[in-house]
């Protein structure tokens, strides 16, 4: 809700929230391929999906198509070279997480995107807050972030 305030028009691409999503009066689709076909947008915003698919190449192909020359992708997933994940191995959250298939390194990510034809892309530095947090694990979480050993990857490509 905070993205249809801000940007103005935003549709969903959702399978599993689809109800709550048209619910709240979002116009959603189940899939890409359910899209009108003259529908293009300025951006995308891909949150924890990556991780849950098999082959990522459909559907990053499918959101190349759909961008406009200068469009731009956010996309996040769980960071397998995060701190807790090389402390935690196999009880790291994210692995023990029987819908999380595959992760991504940076540099994998990186490279993945730039094969589908993302440029400019950037793993993002965007320090998140964590509210209720004592100050020592603040400053230990914001440096975890600052040094991409958080809990999450971000980044940010362009379309061609």
């Amino acid at each position: 809700m905070a993205l249809r305030e801000m940007a103005g028009q935003v549709v969903a691409v959702e399978p599993f929230g689809y109800e709550q999503l048209q619910h709240l009066g979002l116009p959603v689709y189940r899939g890409l391929d359910e899209l009108p076909p003259t529908l293009l947008f300025d951006g995308a915003v891909m949150v924890e999906v990556l991780e849950h698919l098999r082959d990522p190449h459909d559907l990053l192909r499918g959101l190349q198509l759909r961008l406009k020359p200068g469009g731009w992708l956010l996309l996040t997933t769980p960071n397998p070279r995060g701190l807790a994940a090389m402390l935690r191995r196999d009880r790291w959250g994210s692995a023990s997480n029987a819908g999380h298939i595959l992760f991504y390194a940076a540099s994998t990510l990186t490279r993945l995107l730039c094969d589908h034809g993302f440029t400019d892309i950037k793993q993002t530095r965007w320090l998140l807050r964590f509210p209720n947090v004592s100050p020592v694990r603040a400053v230990i979480q914001s440096g975890l972030q600052l040094f991409h050993l958080g809990g999450g990857l971000r980044f940010l490509a362009f379309k061609a």
